[in-house]
């Protein structure tokens, strides 16, 4: 009997030996395909984020990219198709409004000074003769009285 339980302990040891190599060799595998930039996980997850963010704002999919978010998660497929009606129900509804501001051609607010020197004096004024005939001076008219500006 302790032939037997030694030649069992040997084959376990076999066995036990090609099952770490074949673990080992997809292992190797599992990491080779993780890390492939093109193929790996992460481009697959990637590729899965960009469907749902197409979805999501009201961008047209092939059917293929929608299948393969909904075999990842169904629960982000959901939500890519609810954003996608509120987007598109917003849309629609949206008030346009016009400005709030009038032409920006327009001045906001004009030169106070602009306005004091083009607005017309009232009131009792005294009269004011000034002989102009003895200067080549300019003249100048304030409120219907003419003026001498010369000296």
């Amino acid at each position: 009997m302790k032939e037997t339980e030694d030649k069992f302990l040997k084959n376990q040891d076999i066995l036990d030996n090609l099952a770490e190599q074949h673990c080992n060799v997809a292992n190797a595998e599992v990491n080779r395909q993780i890390s492939d930039p093109e193929t790996g996980l992460a481009a697959e997850y990637g590729k899965i984020l960009e469907v749902a963010r197409r979805i999501a704002t009201g961008g047209k999919v092939p059917y293929k990219d929608e299948k393969k978010l909904m075999e990842y998660s169904d629960k982000l497929y959901q939500a890519a198709k609810s954003a996608a009606m509120l987007l598109k129900l917003r849309e629609k509804d949206r008030k346009k409004y016009d400005s709030l501001w009038e032409d920006d051609d327009k001045k906001e607010n004009p030169d106070p000074d602009e306005i004091a020197d083009n607005t017309e004096a009232s009131g009792d004024f005294p009269e004011i003769s000034v002989d102009v005939s003895t200067s080549g001076g300019s003249d100048s008219s304030v409120g219907g009285t003419s003026v001498d500006m010369s000296e």
